[in-house]
């Protein structure tokens, strides 16, 4: 937080003298100093703190708006046999617990024969389950949408342009979520898409932070307490954008805690299409 403080004082004999520089007895320069000052000063505050500052607050600022849009959402209820029973803000929905449904979309590819499958890291500043590993793409369905809108969350969370008939349908599958704080009972139109080669990452930050991938084999095991730990690796973005490697072990604690059931019936369903 000193820094612009000691640029200041480093950079002050340099105004001094382009600010006492005469022609003449005239001192032509003074205004054409006060500029070079003033923008050598900014560009270094830049280089220091300043780009880490001004990105958090652009962020907190997007979170915000962010968040104020959740509260304005309208999402379609449902009771336990999927009955439409009206509509309610999304707030309402976690806080009382209704039935509402969500998009979701698995990555997989293949790789010198073997089968992946990917996670996003979801962003440190999401109100639920910061920095926790989760399903790829995934979003709430408004009030006006179908299931087939909903795959506007895969190029809004990690920019990749997916139509919706590129995907396979893995059916709806229950997936309720309980915390001390909301209740997300979830009827999740799941779906699987098979990464392309031309296909590239382009991260919505406010939301997801990182990509990781799995092979297939050691996701199902882990979702089947056949393993407790296994290995990813990928990317994760920085606060100035730069991507860093991943290359570590995770276990289900890592992972959003949707209940066993739920995951264990996704990856049957995808391996019987892989």
């Amino acid at each position: 937080m000193y820094r612009p403080i000691l640029m200041f004082v480093l950079m002050l004999p340099t105004f001094i003298i382009i600010d006492s520089v005469t022609v003449n007895g005239m001192q032509l320069l003074d205004n054409f100093g006060h500029v070079v000052f003033f923008c050598c000063f900014f560009m270094n505050y830049l280089r220091g703190c300043g780009i880490a500052v001004i990105a958090r607050k652009i962020k907190d600022k997007m979170s915000n708006s962010m968040g104020d849009r959740h509260m304005s959402e309208e999402l379609k209820i449902y009771d336990e046999n999927q009955t439409e029973i009206g509509v309610a803000d999304r707030d309402e929905v976690h806080k009382i617990g209704y039935w509402h449904q969500t998009f979701q979309c698995w990555f997989v590819d293949q790789n010198d024969d073997m089968d992946y499958i990917y996670l996003q890291k979801r962003s440190n500043d999401k109100k639920d389950f910061p920095n926790l590993l989760d399903i790829t793409a995934a979003g709430h369905l408004l009030s006006t949408e179908t299931v087939a809108d909903g795959v506007r969350e895969v190029e809004e969370e990690l920019g990749i342009d997916v139509h919706f008939n590129e995907l396979i349908s893995l059916g709806v599958i229950e997936d309720p979520i309980e915390t001390k704080s909301f209740l997300d009972r979830e009827w999740a139109h799941v779906f699987l898409y098979r990464l392309k080669e031309s296909d590239e990452f382009n991260l919505q930050q406010e939301e997801v932070s990182g990509i990781v991938k799995s092979t297939f084999q050691d996701f199902y095991d882990l979702c089947f307490d056949k393993k407790k730990e296994i290995r990813v690796n990928g990317f994760e973005m920085r606060e100035l954008g730069e991507r860093t490697i991943v290359n570590r072990n995770i276990s289900l604690e890592d992972i959003v805690p949707h209940r066993k059931a739920y995951l264990q019936q996704v990856v049957k369903r995808i391996a019987d299409y892989i």
